[in-house]
C-alpha cells in the first residue's frame, strides 16, 4: 500500500483466471472512462496502438476473447482502423471505450483480458474509472510495457470522475514530480475542461498554467 505522504495504492497483480466471485471492490455496475497518458490522447477512449507486425495475431486474440463464455456483460475494447471513429493513432488501435450505457463487469477480468492482448500492443499507459452505479473510488492506472501488464489502483475520493483531477496533481508533485510526459497529460487534462469550469472553486484553466510552469524535480 500506499505510504502517508502519497495517495493510497496498491499494486494488483494480473489473474491468472477469470474472476466470477463478484466482489464488491473489483466488480460493478460500471460507466467505465479511459483518460490515456502515453501516447496522449485528448479522449474519454483510450487508443493503443497495435504493432504491425502482430495485427493478424491480435485480432485472433480478440475473437478468442469475444467466443469465450465471459463473465461479462460485454468488453469495453474494439480494434479500430486509422481514421475510423476518431482513432488517432498512425494505424490499428486497440480502443477501450464504453460500448453500452452500462458495463457490469470485474475489473479484474478486464486486467486478463488486457495482459491477453498486451503482446500485440505498443508500450502505452492510461487510467481507468468508472462514473457508475458501482464505487468509484478508485483509478487503476494501466501500463503495457514490452508486451507485458501493470496495474497500480489509486484509492481516492468518492466521485473519481470529479475529484481526479486533484488526485492527477498529487501525482504530479508528490509521486511522479520528475515524469515529463505525466506532466504534459496533467496540464492537458486540465485544459480539456472548458475554461471558467471551478472545481472546488479553483479554475482549472489557472491550475494548468501554475502546473506548466512548475520546475520538474530530478528523479
Amino acid at each position: 500500500m500506499g505510504s502517508d505522504r502519497v495517495p493510497k495504492f496498491e499494486d494488483l497483480p494480473v489473474p491468472r483466471d477469470f474472476q466470477r466471485d463478484e466482489d464488491p471492490a473489483y466488480y460493478g455496475r460500471y460507466r467505465l472512462w479511459f483518460d490515456q497518458v502515453a501516447p496522449f490522447v485528448d479522449d474519454y477512449r483510450a487508443f493503443v496502438p497495435v504493432r504491425d507486425q502482430a495485427t493478424a495475431e491480435l485480432r485472433e486474440a480478440v475473437a478468442l476473447l469475444e467466443a469465450h463464455p465471459r463473465p461479462v456483460t460485454y468488453w469495453p475494447f474494439r480494434l479500430i482502423e486509422r481514421g475510423d471513429d476518431g482513432n488517432p493513432v498512425d494505424g490499428l488501435a486497440l480502443c477501450f471505450e464504453m460500448l453500452a450505457d452500462i458495463c457490469y463487469i470485474d475489473m479484474r477480468n478486464l486486467h486478463l483480458a488486457t495482459d491477453f492482448l498486451a503482446f500485440g500492443l505498443h508500450d502505452a499507459r492510461w487510467f481507468t474509472y468508472s462514473s457508475g452505479d458501482g464505487p468509484d473510488t478508485w483509478l487503476d492506472e494501466v501500463r503495457v510495457e514490452a508486451g507485458r501488464l501493470r496495474i497500480r489502483r489509486w484509492l481516492g475520493e468518492p466521485y473519481m470522475r470529479q475529484s481526479r483531477l486533484a488526485l492527477y496533481r498529487r501525482l504530479c508533485s508528490e509521486v511522479y514530480a520528475s515524469d515529463q510526459t505525466f506532466r504534459r497529460f496533467v496540464v492537458a487534462a486540465h485544459r480539456a475542461v472548458p475554461r471558467g469550469f471551478y472545481e472546488r472553486g479553483e479554475d482549472l484553466a489557472v491550475l494548468a498554467d501554475a502546473i506548466e510552469k512548475e520546475t520538474p524535480q530530478r528523479s
